[in-house]
């Protein structure tokens, strides 16, 4: 009698043993998965920045800029394009940015910095039409991010300012 008892006992903890084994290669199974969709995000990000960084000419690019910053003229068509046109690349980045806080893979610290530098954006006129034009095509998480920011800040008319 005490021997099926010790077996019976056995048996449950061998099954117990199983069944715990089976949720831990779950969980690795899923780990691993979120870890190659973060990494494939990752990649196409990475592609973005490349594809449309290459696309932008640096001397229109910094003239832009230069004016944007140096002076209070507006900016002409080419000027403001050459400008949104960056914005591509650069919400590319932090749009994998939250995807990979939303994931776990980025600690708070650094997506904290990421929105402080969108909120940044997000006081520039420039910066606020292209959102309106472009936002509907980012992942609906990170758009209201972005327009949650584009609504609190206040408005600054030039682009850059030392102020």
């Amino acid at each position: 009698m005490h021997t099926e008892r010790l077996s019976n006992w056995l048996q449950v903890l061998g099954s117990l043993g199983v069944i715990l084994s089976l949720i831990f290669v779950g969980l690795q199974i899923k780990q691993s998965r979120d870890i190659a969709i973060a990494d494939a995000y990752q990649q196409r990000a990475a592609m973005a920045i490349e594809l449309f960084g290459s696309q932008l000419p640096p001397d229109r690019l910094w003239s832009a800029y230069s004016k944007a910053v140096l002076t209070d003229e507006p900016l002409s068509d080419e000027e403001a394009m050459a400008i949104s046109w960056s914005f591509i690349p650069t919400m590319a980045y932090y749009e994998n940015n939250y995807f990979q806080y939303q994931s776990g893979l980025l600690d708070q610290q650094h997506w904290e910095s990421s929105l402080a530098a969108i909120k940044w954006l997000a006081r520039y006129t420039v910066f606020r039409d292209w959102w309106v034009e472009n936002g509907p095509t980012y992942r609906q998480s990170f758009k209201v991010v972005v327009d949650a920011a584009v609504a609190e800040e206040p408005v600054s008319k030039r682009l850059y300012s030392y102020e």
